[in-house]
């Protein structure tokens, strides 16, 4: 077999920071556990990646996984391979944090399995060349990438195998290209044509195969193709049986020259490129790459599409949290060396999970539960830089979200809050005592599924692959016309609970698309606009202030003018809040004329003449009252996406909206709304 064609085998099993563990025991008993059950009867080396979060769930649980691999890896049958601890999008974060994660990997696999990691998988293959020096410093000699990357390098297809050198500013790093053809043939297709692509392959040529555990076992379909019916078991003793031989990526690293040098460019897998565009884009690249395809040259490659940090435009939740992150993270590394600051960075690098930051087939910021756990850890660690542990407002601005324009901030040491002078809004409310961002609203947005609906073929024979599952359109996708902040101002002419719900607010002013000016005093912030509407001129002035766990707004309203129903004039004050338990959560209307009344969460309802909102939920330390000094009619709405997983399409819950209406005739008009945070009697302390 001295001149056998050589395989390069792994798996990366991942699931992330804040999943549910009835999740990743599924995946466990579903891929991970019997994956290593079959494989260890087998003497073929082969490469593991385990992430930080399933490290730990594996650990907390005493699973047999754990042991499993320190077996594998004692006997040099497993190499351990690692990437940022927390499963970061490393570019996305800054360089100090990068060493960090993965410095923390490795001792943790050191420390579980005596293994010594020298290889990286590189977190959704997200690539750009300044990471480089980063992971050489962190100790890592080798990371695996697509062969896209390669092609886009300008690599012809028949030279990409083996291993290849990388280098910046004169520190080089070793590349393996994942094969496509691999990727997309195991495990889905029948052992046949699996056997016909590897007997195929060029003597004393080495080709890599790295792709995700949860393809053995958990995606639709495979548990039954894998492991009932013996696809695994099959593979595998081919592999034993035919003239190929399975190396391990160090050994190989050691014993083989480097293919050639390659510089790459900025990249990921080629359906990441697909899901950072705009919608139409993404439909009209998706065409223009089958148009190609069928013509069989292999130049679809240069169609690119976007890069990963694209979901930072396309999602300005995404980039709130990310600049958030990154503003955290600065505060962390100025504490003093302590077991604060080694707390509070463990809190940052679980921030900094990539899962909720973007949203593709996988990827979860469609899944509040993801973006909470992102924002709970990220409020520990701010919690712990003791930026301001006064119980007044320390008032500031700062251009957080890196837009040009300034936003207005106001914190203590229980709140913190932001607000933007584009719509006047309140961009941010988060409670640091609950560790909760309880202002954690997804905007419904087009997505290019919702779009192109068409069954997608299955082709072949098999098990489809999750980018092959058939789709099916729900009915009645609802966008909204704005970010959903809160503090958001609306003239109206009129309001129904299901024009709410569908984004029709008959607003001839709508402030929400207004630039505001900001005034920042030392104890509170002002926001002012003046808006026109044919004969109709208002102006709107609000003050903010903060004190202990208390958010006070100060409104002064003038409209004067006409138009066509005066008595339908109203003024509405729009929040959007999310509970984070959705059908437990509660919220409590309270008027004079009905007392208090439950409104469903994810129903919504009206309460007519209403002066206090309690907003309760069993994941949060306490509940949120809302007073007002003047009765309105409340309008409550729940906001649900339709987003696309493996499984299909799910109606996903993303918040509440809470509209207050107010009757206006022409003149001025004072107000004023009150947010407090309590503690609940008995409850956990904060």
């Amino acid at each position: 077999m001295g001149n056998s064609p050589i395989l390069l085998f792994g798996v990366h099993c991942h699931q992330p920071v804040g999943n549910f563990e009835r999740v990743m025991e599924y995946a466990c008993q579903r891929a991970y556990l019997p994956f290593l059950e079959v494989i260890r009867d087998y003497p073929l080396p082969f490469a593991v990646h385990y992430s930080g979060p399933l490290m730990e769930f594996l650990e907390a649980k005493g699973s047999p996984i754990i042991d499993l691999i320190g077996e594998l890896v004692e006997r040099g049958q497993a190499e351990v391979v690692v990437s940022g601890f927390y499963e970061p999008i490393l570019p996305a974060i800054p360089s100090w944090d990068r060493v960090g994660q993965i410095e923390m990997a490795v001792e943790k696999a050191k420390g579980l399995w005596g293994a010594e990691p020298k290889g990286l998988w590189l977190t959704e293959r997200v690539w750009e060349p300044q990471i480089l020096k980063e992971l050489v410093a962190a100790g890592i000699e080798y990371m695996v990438v697509d062969d896209h990357h390669l092609l886009c390098a300008g690599v012809e297809r028949e030279s990409i195998h083996g291993h290849f050198l990388t280098e910046e500013g004169g520190e080089t790093l070793s590349v393996f290209p994942i094969s496509k053809p691999l990727r997309y043939l195991i495990p889905f297709q029948k052992m046949e044509r699996v056997k016909a692509y590897l007997d195929k392959l060029p003597k004393g040529v080495a080709y890599t195969l790295f792709d995700d555990g949860e393809k053995f076992g958990l995606w639709p379909g495979t548990y039954d193709w894998v492991y009932r019916r013996g696809w695994l078991r099959r593979f595998l003793d081919h592999l034993c049986q035919m003239d190929l031989r399975v190396m391990g990526f160090h050994q190989y690293l050691s014993t083989h020259r480097p293919t050639g040098r390659v510089y790459l460019p900025t990249a990921s897998y080629p359906e990441m490129g697909e899901w950072a565009l705009s919608p139409r884009y993404a439909l009209e690249l998706a065409r223009l790459k089958r148009g190609l395809e069928r013509e069989g040259d292999g130049v679809e490659v240069f169609l690119r599409g976007g890069i990963w940090r694209n979901f930072l435009v396309r999602y300005p939740e995404s980039n709130w949290l990310h600049k958030r992150m990154l503003q955290v993270s600065r505060w962390v590394r100025k504490i003093p060396n302590s077991l604060q600051k080694e707390e509070a960075r463990g809190h940052l690098y679980r921030s900094q999970c990539n899962d909720a930051y973007w949203h593709g087939v996988f990827g979860g910021l469609y899944a509040p539960h993801l973006r909470r756990a992102l924002w709970n850890s990220l409020l520990s660690a701010q919690r712990l830089c003791s930026v301001n542990t006064g119980e007044m407002g320390v008032v500031e601005e700062e251009d957080l979200d890196c837009d040009g324009v300034k936003e207005g901030v106001m914190h203590n040491r229980h709140l913190f809050t932001a607000f933007t002078p584009k719509g006047g809004a309140m961009a941010e409310l988060s409670v640091l005592d609950w560790g909760e961002c309880v202002t954690n609203v997804l905007t419904r947005r087009p997505e290019a599924y919702h779009l192109e609906m068409a069954s997608a073929s299955r082709g072949g024979s098999g098990v489809p692959s999750i980018h092959q599952l058939e789709d099916s359109s729900p009915a009645g996708i609802t966008y909204d016309a704005y970010q959903k902040l809160s503090f958001l101002d609306h003239i109206m002419l009129g309001l129904t609970k299901k024009g709410l719900e569908h984004g029709v607010l008959n607003e001839p002013v709508c402030l929400w698309d207004v630039p505001y000016q900001m005034v920042l005093g030392r104890d509170h912030l002002q926001l002012s606009c003046e808006a026109l509407w044919d004969d109709l001129s208002v102006a709107v002035s609000k003050r903010f202030s903060l004190s202990k766990r208390r958010l006070a707004v100060h409104y002064q309203v003038g409209m004067n003018g006409s138009v066509s129903d005066q008595q339908q004039l109203r003024f509405g004050v729009e929040l959007n809040l999310i509970l984070p338990s959705e059908r437990f959560g509660d919220i409590k209307a309270v008027s004079a004329t009905r007392g208090e009344r439950h409104i469903p969460v994810v129903k919504g309802g009206v309460e007519r003449g209403c002066s206090q909102v309690i907003l309760r939920d069993p994941l949060w330390r306490g509940y949120l009252r809302l007073v007002f000094s003047d009765e309105a009619d409340l309008f409550v709405t729940a906001n649900t996406s339709v987003s696309k997983s493996e499984k299909g399409f799910d109606r996903v819950y993303q918040g509440n909206t809470l509209l207050f209406s107010l009757g206006f005739d022409k003149g001025e008009r004072e107000f004023w709304i009150e947010m407090e945070l309590f503690e609940e009697k008995g409850g956990n302390s904060v």
